[in-house]
């Protein structure tokens, strides 16, 4: 019988309560689902400074846009996440950014949907409503982008990224969170013949969506 009340409450959706003085159950309240996998949508700006193997700068900028898969229990402590991302020069409207990344969140306060605490009378689960975590992402972009003007650099190469910044989220109800993050690149190194690399900024809104 033990093992069957344990295996309900592992596989129905859970409850937090709350209890008057008396112990009686005056609210019961949803909290979001223990699946470990989510999608979100992001968008937002990213904008920065593009160099060649001849050491020649380029500023670019435009449109962020894309898609991530997160998987919230591969780590205790941390989010994981991988994403796809293009970036669309609002001028030309043209894509001049192609990049895939894998990310690390440490949630050093909320930001994973549900915390699951595995204790002798039987397991815990607790959600909190906003998140901060500190994101180490590791990339590969993509350039490639006809000049507007004649005479003008060419963004052509690519490389590998190292990026850090925060990420605040607020959660609302139990299939959902929205999600600003803002990240800066620490490290590039070229990828590619034309020895270019990147140095970029990026703040990007997400709808997250727990599947």
């Amino acid at each position: 019988m033990k093992k069957l009340l344990l295996l309900l409450m592992l596989t129905a959706p859970a409850f937090a309560q709350d209890r008057d003085g008396e112990g009686k159950v005056t609210k019961t309240i949803p909290v979001p689902t223990k699946n470990p996998w989510d999608l979100d949508l992001h968008f937002g700006a990213g904008f920065g400074t593009f160099t060649t193997k001849d050491n020649f700068s380029k500023s670019f900028g435009g449109l962020l846009t894309g898609m991530s898969v997160y998987n919230e229990y591969l780590f205790s402590r941390f989010s994981s996440a991988a994403a796809l991302d293009l970036l669309i020069d609002a001028g030309s409207l043209q894509v001049i950014r192609k990049g895939v990344n894998g990310s690390l969140t440490w949630n050093f306060l909320g930001g994973k949907k549900l915390q699951i605490h595995r204790l002798k009378p039987g397991i815990l689960a607790s959600s909190n409503t906003f998140g901060l975590g500190w994101v180490w992402r590791l990339g590969y972009a993509s350039f490639s982008a006809t000049p507007s003007a004649v005479g003008a650099l060419e963004l052509t190469g690519s490389n590998v990224h190292l990026d850090t910044g925060l990420r605040l989220t607020w959660k609302y109800g139990t299939q959902a969170s929205l999600g600003l993050d803002v990240m800066t690149t620490v490290l590039s190194m070229a990828m590619s013949i034309e020895k270019s690399t990147q140095n970029a900024s990026e703040f990007t809104l997400s709808w997250r969506y727990y599947l």
